[in-house]
């Protein structure tokens, strides 16, 4: 069994998931630096402690490798295609198709259009001689839940036209003992965008109706916990906020987008979703120029740019586009987030990475929190006061209350 690309997430949490269940993995990947690492038991900063030190222990016992040879391909019966990029995902695809010597099942797991799948399988066919199947096999992982989310999965989705392949690949994950769903691979495509853009209606939604509360001096807080105890509905997504965080979700629903006009359709649902998610983002900015009418030369800290707390492996989407809109009215950007280093993948150009906290807000007349690390409720808010400019803070993320801030004018996004 091999797995090839996405590093980073998807495919770290696959290679050790599937070692752990008692399968022999081959990781591949074309960056050399990246697999000597890899094999050395080094990590990108999104991999967790619990995936780190369950990797570390599978290399000691020989379960997986790492390599850059596509020629140990060879012989693997089922390949998992786990690359984010549509690009990488075919490259992949050719590389694996010219290196196989036998019948092979391709899964993919990374992401693709609506009907990628079928588009992919046409190329594998011209592509190689062998008896190859493709089949789509994508991820539902929660952002920042690492191995967690392939030892514990809701349900597996397998979409293929080949019975065969979805026989093999519903064995390699029968041991995990959850409901394995057989389909067609533009069934389990539209079934991976509907639940990520599920989840996005369900942030924009609430995001409405904490404006509908701001205005009738309602507390979305007490509304939003209560509607989440209905059982047909549940607390998951109903936290107010800048909107979606991780790219994920703000992907699938321009996927869903995609597929629904390439057919003449035009999805008012899914477009109101991602008009109330940059309205968020856009009321950060509303919310400084209210306070200091001109942002132009005013030095701004962002605080938290990860996607999640315990995600942080670049920059999030919700993130680059705050700090983008900034730019745009003329701030001058500091940033801080404890999950990333000096080189901060996505960070956009012009904001200074700071090493602390207090460095960001040092002369600031704002600091801006769009992520909620644990961390930064423990600030002294003391000393934050004293270093800032102008005492202000802009809660995008519903991470601290007026009481814990006390002294500093506090506007909560969502609150």
């Amino acid at each position: 069994m091999a797995v090839i690309g996405g590093l980073e997430h998807a495919g770290l949490i696959c290679a050790a998931g599937l070692a752990e269940m008692g399968h022999q993995v081959l990781v591949l990947d074309r960056d050399p630096r990246l697999i000597a690492d890899l094999q050395d038991g080094r990590f990108p900063p999104a991999a967790g402690a619990g995936l780190i030190q369950l990797w570390r222990g599978l290399l000691a016992a020989g379960c997986l490798s790492c390599t850059t040879d596509a020629g140990g391909l060879a012989e693997r019966r089922v390949v998992f295609l786990c690359q984010e990029d549509w690009d990488a995902l075919q490259s992949s695809l050719l590389t694996t198709c010219s290196a196989l010597s036998g019948p092979a099942v391709l899964a993919l797991m990374g992401a693709m259009p609506v009907g990628g799948t079928d588009r992919l399988a046409a190329t594998a066919a011209s592509a190689t001689k062998a008896m190859v199947d493709v089949l789509a096999c994508p991820v539902f992982f929660r952002s920042g839940s690492g191995i967690e989310g392939f030892r514990r999965p809701d349900r597996i989705v397998l979409g293929s036209r080949s019975a065969q392949a979805l026989a093999t690949v519903r064995e390699v994950f029968a041991p995990l003992g959850v409901p394995i769903v057989a389909t067609t691979p533009v069934n389990a495509e539209l079934i991976a965008y509907a639940t990520g853009a599920h989840l996005a209606l369900r942030t924009s939604f609430v995001n409405e109706l904490a404006a509908i509360c701001r205005r009738w001096d309602g507390n979305i807080g007490e509304v939003a916990r209560a509607v989440g105890m209905d059982h047909r509905i549940g607390r998951h997504f109903l936290e107010p906020g800048v909107g979606f965080a991780s790219p994920g979700p703000e992907a699938d629903v321009w996927a869903l987008v995609a597929a629904a006009q390439a057919k003449g359709w035009r999805p008012a649902l899914l477009e109101a979703t991602l008009a109330v998610n940059e309205r968020q983002r856009r009321l950060v900015v509303e919310e400084l120029e209210q306070a200091l009418l001109d942002l132009r030369g005013r030095r701004i800290a962002v605080l938290g740019l990860a996607a999640q707390p315990g995600r942080a492996d670049r920059c999030g989407t919700h993130a680059r586009r705050v700090i983008a809109l900034l730019q745009e009215a003329g701030a001058c950007l500091a940033a801080h987030d404890p999950g990333l280093g000096p080189d901060c993948p996505g960070l956009p150009a012009g904001v200074e990475l700071t090493s602390t906290p207090l460095a960001a807000v040092a002369k600031a007349e704002a600091a801006v929190f769009l992520t909620a690390w644990p961390q930064y409720r423990q600030l002294d808010f003391c000393q934050i006061k004293t270093a800032m400019a102008r005492p202000l803070i802009i809660d995008g993320c519903r991470l601290l209350t007026p009481a814990r801030v006390a002294g500093i004018e506090y506007r909560g996004i969502g609150v």
